[in-house]
């Protein structure tokens, strides 16, 4: 039995080695001296030996330590106890056979529905991928709208293989490639018909204006588009002059290569479309930006003078030129239109006959006047207008 020894007194928070116990050459606090508050400590072995005692050598502590982790278990943690069945009160001990293993809660409602809900829609997911690689296939290649080519033509170049994917079949450079290759081609639309039928639905181009253009003529469609060159203008179209396209290649839009000229170009444009007047006026001449003239119906010349105010010039102008009371259906002359924004009035000067632009020529035409010849010259220039087209093109359109 350990042999206890006389108690000291105590310094706050200290004890002397006298109020130890020791025990197989550990120390423990002597819990019969304390007080009820104090409890008993871990086992220390920091705590230095009384005066007669030795420190144990380190083959010692290697059989104390071997004797406490025979004393306890593997699975149990923290610093090794001493076999003398006195256990720390603070915690109780933490052996597998007080924490048990908790068992998984089963999956909710909510949750197993979920989870159905998820599986299904991944099986319908994989049902369609397969059904769109196997099932959509392209078996019929169409050809719909104005006929100004040929289905063969169209089909060359938009190059759908029967037995290919319809889902996947480009359609976007599809449709830039004929517009670009094919001029008399406005609009097209690529229509995708389940299960397998492609429909290539066209819009023809037709002529809206007339460029005069290094001796001769491109014909525009409304959009600006070259469609083609011809040496004569096409008669009941609007004839410009005064500009300079960058590119006169079929398939491309006539841009000016001055920024001035375009922007004043694209201005007027605009506003004849937007005031659906496209076949009243008939001449537009840009080549002074400070006398700019417009032309209605071949017999009222419009002074619009510089770039400023052109929509108001406009519209203020074709409302005179319009009505009956002001200038009459059969009147000649020029309208001034240069100060129509500021006074809010314009002039109109009655002559015999108006002017004709010059031709690309340099030559001044008749107006009006009757050729000395035989006729076969304006025969041949009114047999070039009614083509209008090349003669592959038709000048009538369907909707098919």
């Amino acid at each position: 039995m350990p042999q206890r020894r006389p108690k000291q007194e105590r310094g706050r928070g200290k004890r002397s080695p006298r109020d130890m116990v020791s025990w197989d050459g550990e120390y423990f606090i002597d819990i019969s001296s304390s007080s009820g508050s104090e409890r008993q400590r871990v086992p220390s072995q920091r705590s230095s030996p009384s005066q007669g005692e030795r420190r144990p050598s380190s083959q010692g502590r290697q059989t104390q330590r071997k004797r406490a982790q025979d004393a306890y278990p593997s699975s149990s943690r923290g610093r090794p106890r001493p076999t003398s069945g006195m256990e720390d009160r603070r915690r109780p001990p933490r052996g597998p056979e007080v924490y048990q293993r908790r068992q998984k809660k089963p999956l909710g409602k909510g949750t197993r529905r979920a989870i159905y809900f998820f599986v299904l829609l991944a099986v319908m997911a994989a049902a369609l991928l397969l059904s769109v690689f196997l099932l959509f296939k392209i078996s019929q290649v169409k050809v719909t709208g104005d006929q100004v080519y040929s289905s063969q033509e169209i089909l060359r170049i938009c190059d759908y293989e029967e037995g290919g994917n319809l889902v996947f079949a480009p359609v976007k450079d599809r449709v830039q490639r004929l517009k670009s290759e094919l001029p008399y081609i406005e609009e097209v639309q690529i229509l995708k018909h389940l299960p397998g039928t492609i429909e290539i639905r066209i819009t023809g181009a037709k002529v809206g204006a007339c460029l005069e253009s290094g001796g001769s003529w491109l014909y525009l469609s409304q959009s600006g588009k070259i469609l083609e060159q011809r040496e004569e203008p096409l008669e009941g179209t609007l004839k410009i002059r005064g500009v300079q396209p960058e590119d006169s290649s079929p398939g491309t839009v006539a841009v000016p290569t001055d920024e001035a000229v375009a922007e004043v170009y694209e201005e007027i444009l605009q506003k004849i479309i937007a005031l659906d007047t496209a076949g009243k006026f008939t001449r537009l001449d840009l080549s002074d930006l400070y006398n700019i003239s417009l032309w209605y119906e071949d017999r009222i010349q419009f002074l619009l003078g510089n770039a400023a105010d052109l929509d108001y010039k406009i519209e203020f102008g074709l409302r005179i030129a319009e009505d009956e009371n002001s200038i009459g259906p059969n009147e000649r002359g020029k309208l001034d239109l240069t100060v129509a924004s500021d006074v809010k009035r314009s002039t109109f000067t009655e002559t015999a006959e108006t002017p004709e632009p010059v031709t690309p020529g340099g030559e001044e035409p008749n107006s009006g006047k009757e050729d000395p010849g035989n006729g076969e010259s304006s025969q041949e220039n009114s047999a070039s207008s009614q083509e209008g087209r090349t003669d592959d093109i038709p000048d009538t359109f369907f909707t098919g």
